[in-house]
C-alpha cells in the first residue's frame, strides 16, 4: 500500500500543476511584464517537456528500473517545481517549467506500472481504481487550489504549496 500511496500522490500533484498553472497566467503575466502570447511558453514549455519526458521514461525504466526512474523523477520534479516559484524573469519560468513537464512526464506511466506491480492480478482493478482518483482529483483541484491560492497569497505559492506532496 505504500507504492499505491505514493503513487497516487505523484499523479494528483503531476495532475495538479498541469492545471492550476492556468489560472494564474494574468499574473505572471504582471509580474513577468510580459505579453499573453510570451506568458502561454509557461503553460507550452510544460507540454513540450512532458512529452519528452514521457518518451525517455521507458527507454530508461527498462535499462535502469522504474523504481529508480520514478524516484529520480520525483527528485526532479521536486527541484524543478521549486524553482517554478523562485524563477524571477519569464525565461527561467519557462525552462523550469520545461524542467517540471519533463520530470513529470515520466510520474503518470511509471507510477501506474509500479501500482500494477505491486498487486496480484486479481486486484488490479482495485489498484487502479484507487490510482485513478489521483489522476482524477488534481485536474479537478488544480484550477481551485492555484485560484485559492493566487487569492489569498502571491502566485509563486501554487509551486511551493505543492512541494511537501512532491
Amino acid at each position: 500500500f505504500m507504492v499505491l500511496g505514493a503513487s497516487v500522490l505523484a499523479a494528483t500533484v503531476f495532475e495538479l500543476n498541469l492545471t492550476n498553472v492556468s489560472v494564474v497566467l494574468p499574473y505572471m503575466q504582471g509580474a513577468f511584464s510580459a505579453t499573453q502570447d510570451q506568458v502561454s511558453w509557461v503553460v507550452t514549455s510544460f507540454f513540450v517537456g512532458m512529452i519528452v519526458g514521457f518518451a525517455w521514461s521507458g527507454w530508461a525504466a527498462d535499462r535502469f528500473g522504474r523504481k529508480q526512474v520514478f524516484m529520480l523523477a520525483n527528485i526532479g520534479f521536486l527541484i524543478s517545481t521549486f524553482l517554478c516559484g523562485a524563477s524571477d524573469t519569464l525565461t527561467s519560468e519557462v525552462i523550469w517549467r520545461f524542467g517540471q513537464g519533463f520530470w513529470g512526464g515520466p510520474l503518470m506511466p511509471l507510477s501506474q506500472a509500479l501500482v500494477l506491480d505491486s498487486f496480484p492480478r486479481r486486484q488490479h482493478g482495485f489498484a487502479n481504481a484507487i490510482w485513478g482518483i489521483g489522476v482524477m482529483m488534481g485536474p479537478a483541484l488544480g484550477p481551485t487550489y492555484g485560484g485559492f491560492i493566487t487569492e489569498h497569497w502571491e502566485w509563486q505559492w501554487i509551486f511551493y504549496g505543492c512541494l511537501p506532496a512532491a
